[in-house]
């Protein structure tokens, strides 16, 4: 059997962790030529990869505490731990935390608005534009 070299991490080499326990966020471009991207995160950061060739594209700024779920829509990345919920633009840089009452259980995003379950099952709308929380219990 001929065997080639791959490059499967070329250009961007790195060691360590792929991703963590936290189930990693796909969004696909399907009027680009590539793929989409994958955003997985790895203790206190996210790692944004590209599909198509498959390699590592960005790293997130830090967040003081690892994150516990991962959220992505067209425009931001939602990651949170204990009860802050961290918005990142451009698949790096944070912009600014939200804190709600209790731990983050499950997020979901849909276009405007992310929907936040926490660990006692009361389900929030925040809507991000106006940063306006509503509690449903």
């Amino acid at each position: 059997m001929n065997q080639q070299p791959t490059t499967l991490f070329t250009p961007y080499k790195a060691l360590g962790l792929v991703c963590s326990s936290v189930p990693p966020k796909f969004q696909s471009k399907p009027k680009e030529k590539r793929l989409g991207d994958v955003n997985a995160a790895i203790g206190n950061v996210f790692v944004t990869y590209r599909m198509q060739p498959f390699r590592r594209y960005k790293v997130s700024d830090p967040i003081p505490k690892p994150i516990t779920v991962l959220e992505k829509d067209k425009a931001y990345v939602f990651a949170a731990y204990d009860n802050i919920i961290c918005v990142f633009k451009n698949n790096q840089t944070l912009l600014r935390q939200i804190e709600v009452e209790k731990d983050v259980k499950f997020m979901l995003s849909f276009v405007d608005i992310l929907v936040v379950v926490d660990v006692e099952n009361i389900l929030r709308i925040i809507d991000q534009l106006a940063l306006f929380i509503h509690g449903l219990t």
